[in-house]
């Protein structure tokens, strides 16, 4: 970057201070509610594997909106606590790896898991089979812990999820904002992809979820979305708009 440039972007910066303030603004308030959202996960994770498990209670899953939270013991008798997040577009399947050593064929698992929700569950022994015991030692393959909870979550793939969607695209200076259509096509785990339209043009888009950076709310189907847009009056011109999107 010459310094040419730089005195641009200063210039560009001063020109509209009001716009940069707000931006900075926005940034910040983004920024802390992410690091705030953080620390709040790590003190929940401290206070609920500091207590205990009722005796007949096992293991208790449960779906939070996006947030998987699973609560057990593991072989040493300590509680364990660990969430993650699981797109609107996915699920989620949980094994229970059990101890073989401990492990009673006639005896019954306990569990709690939330209704209504996108859980699978299993229960199963840790597979013995001796190429896979030795990528296991190796660090090629994870090798499973006894008696944990692994979670097994569908960070991507293809889906078919409509959505409407407000873009800035200042395709008509006297309405630069327009409303339009879309489908949501394939999904990696906040981010996706898919194809729409306004009443003035097509467009592909990238969006991603923004619930995790917005504060007091919970706005978990609210996505930013980017996308290039061709005007149907135009159809050789191209356009980048950006805006907010959110699942129907």
């Amino acid at each position: 970057m010459n310094w040419e440039t730089i005195k641009k972007v200063i210039g560009w910066c001063w020109s509209n201070k009001n716009m940069v303030v707000y931006i900075a603004f926005i940034v910040a308030i983004a920024f802390l509610t992410w690091k705030n959202n953080k620390l709040q996960t790590a003190n929940r994770t401290l206070e609920i594997e500091k207590g205990k498990l009722p005796e007949n209670i096992e293991f208790i899953a449960e779906m939070k909106g996006t947030k998987f939270l699973v609560t057990y013991r593991d072989s040493k008798n300590n509680v364990i606590h660990k969430e993650y997040y699981v797109p609107r577009e996915g699920g989620v399947k949980f094994t229970k790896y059990i101890d073989l050593k401990a492990y009673e064929p006639n005896k019954g698992f306990t569990g709690q898991t939330s209704s209504g929700t996108q859980i699978e569950t299993t229960f199963q022994q840790p597979n013995m089979n001796p190429l896979n015991e030795l990528l296991k030692r190796l660090g090629i393959v994870k090798k499973p812990c006894d008696n944990c909870i692994e979670p097994e979550i569908d960070y991507y793939g293809f889906t078919f999820k409509p959505g409407i969607f407000g873009v800035y695209d200042n395709h008509d200076s006297n309405k630069p904002v327009n409303v339009g259509i879309d489908v949501k096509l394939f999904y990696l785990s906040r981010a996706s992809m898919g194809i729409g339209s306004t009443l003035y043009s097509p467009n592909v888009f990238l969006s991603y979820h923004i619930d995790q950076f917005i504060p007091f709310i919970s706005v978990e189907n609210a996505e930013i979305v980017i996308m290039l847009e061709k005007p149907y009056n135009d159809f050789g011109k191209n356009m980048l708009g950006i805006g907010i999107r959110s699942n129907l």
